[in-house]
């Protein structure tokens, strides 16, 4: 089964709201934090990459100008395919929890889990 945008959004979400990756990463939210109706940062943030095709930097958590490196959705869609060789259950990305997120999202930005 082929993930959806929904499916990735729901990652991405979980990723940034969850806060279980807060040791390591964290997005300059000056982009993004303005009033917008129903929809909270992190759904903005995805629209940015996923619609507009927009980068999202992920900078280290405890030092803002060294950047780990970005997220795009050529790079999420990318990585999706290898997500089985990490134990990840594809097809029920809705289910992911927050260390599984971490884990894929650390493989989008690495090419491997550098924390963890």
């Amino acid at each position: 089964m082929k993930p959806t945008r929904q499916d990735f959004e729901n990652l991405f979400v979980n990723f940034f709201e969850t806060g279980y990756s807060d040791y390591w990463a964290q997005v300059s939210l000056v982009h993004y934090n303005k009033e917008t109706r129903g929809e909270s940062v992190s759904e903005k943030m995805f629209s940015k990459l996923w619609d507009e095709e927009k980068e999202i930097v992920i900078f280290d958590s405890e030092d803002d100008t060294e950047s780990h490196g970005s997220l795009t959705k050529r790079k999420l869609l990318k990585a999706i395919k290898t997500a089985y060789v990490m134990d990840l259950n594809v097809c029920s990305m809705n289910e992911w929890d927050a260390v599984d997120t971490d884990t894929f999202i650390q493989y989008v930005i690495f090419g491997e889990i550098v924390f963890g």
